[in-house]
């Protein structure tokens, strides 16, 4: 995985990404933030549909949901927003599609190594 961990790229995220294949092999971004928190994400001119998971500090998966693109011509305040159920510490973007199975829809914890 490629980590989202300061501000900036959590706010790019995956922004403009139409193929996996131009990060460089990774399977998925992590996002990772310093402290608990409940907000929920979008797909702003991302055009590749994606799941999120969202995961605790302890590593407990939280909630996933699959999410749609938003792209232009679609005004900003149109665009879904996707939240967890419930506070988290991570979040996990990877495309959707069986070649892109990570094996977290079944995970009940999941652990980051540096």
């Amino acid at each position: 995985m490629i980590a989202a961990a300061t501000p900036q790229a959590r706010q790019r995220g995956l922004m403009g990404v139409a193929d996996f294949a131009d990060l460089g092999g990774y399977a998925a971004m992590v996002f990772v933030f310093e402290g608990d928190t409940s907000g929920a994400f979008w797909m702003r001119d991302t055009p590749l549909p994606l799941r999120i998971t969202f995961v605790a500090a302890d590593g407990i998966v939280v909630s996933a949901t699959d999410m749609i693109p938003c792209l232009a011509p679609m005004p900003s305040d149109e665009c879904d927003r996707y939240h967890p159920d419930g506070a988290y510490r991570i979040a996990i973007e990877h495309p959707l599609g069986p070649d892109y199975d990570l094996g977290l829809d079944s995970a009940a914890t999941i652990t980051l190594e540096p």
